[in-house]
């Protein structure tokens, strides 16, 4: 009966081995298949007040936040995952980007070429997400930002300028502004969590939300040719079936702050 248990015990332990060299393999295999690479380029630009920073990124999320130096900082992060160092070679020789200071603006470019050879390889590694782009950049409290982007979301903290830009797929959202405002989305959500100047907010597929200070005077336009319409002031909602629309003046009107969606909800809010 002894015996019989220390062979159930030797076995047991050799169960317990194997099970072992079995998750260490599978932990192996997870590691090689998910290689990640980050590379991460940085430039600084002493700049003036008042300038312009200019983006056209075909792809990538965008973060720009004010500093109180009279500086640019931007930090270009290309991340790639999941393939060889070959792969990863290629991949990074596809991507084009440019930074660099003409004159009173900054002006940052990226995109993919357009691939010579005609295999298609640009699109395959950002649609299954080999390739990710993150754009942060850091501009005076005074300066304007205009930008052109194919895809990606687009953050955008408190600044003193004026703010334009379009987006082919992707959401705004923009945090205390004074100045005017001029963005569209072909599909994304756009926010403005403070206006204080001008506004003009389009979305083709998409929520268009705008945050108005009490004190703040405006001309408003609220349009949702498909989807609601929502507004905390004394404006009446008009339309039926799935279209609704608001206008009219505000603390005795100001400039024009126009809100519209193709398809989606438009509101105005007090702050």
């Amino acid at each position: 009966m002894q015996v019989f248990n220390s062979k159930r015990d030797k076995m047991t332990n050799l169960n317990r081995t194997i099970k072992l060299l079995a998750c260490a393999s599978l932990a192996v295999f997870f590691v090689t298949t998910t290689a990640f690479a980050q590379e991460t380029i940085s430039k600084k630009f002493d700049v003036k007040e008042g300038g312009t920073l200019e983006l056209d990124i075909d792809y990538g999320t965008i973060h720009i936040e004010p500093s109180s130096g009279k500086t640019v900082t931007v930090d270009l992060i290309r991340r790639i995952k999941g393939v060889s160092g070959a792969e990863e070679s290629e991949i990074l020789d596809h991507h084009e980007y440019k930074i660099e200071q003409r004159g009173s603006e900054v002006y940052v470019e990226s995109r993919f070429d357009r691939d010579s050879e005609g295999n298609g390889a640009w699109r395959k590694w950002k649609n299954d997400s080999r390739f990710s782009l993150e754009v942060n950049i850091s501009v005076p409290e005074v300066y304007n930002v205009e930008f052109t982007t194919g895809a990606g979301n687009i953050t955008i903290a408190d600044l003193e300028g004026t703010i334009r830009g379009k987006t082919g797929a992707g959401n705004v959202i923009l945090g205390d502004i004074l100045g005017g405002i001029d963005i569209s989305s072909g599909a994304g959500n756009i926010e403005v969590d403070g206006a204080r100047g001008y506004v003009y907010a389009n979305s083709g597929a998409g929520n268009v939300t705008v945050y108005l200070d009490s004190g703040v005077g405006a001309t408003v336009d609220g349009q949702a040719s498909i989807g609601s319409a929502k507004t905390d002031y004394d404006l009446d909602v008009k339309g039926k079936w799935m279209s609704k629309s608001f206008s009219g003046k505000v603390n005795g009107g100001g400039p024009s702050l126009t809100l519209h969606s193709g398809v989606g909800n438009v509101t105005l809010r007090k702050l």
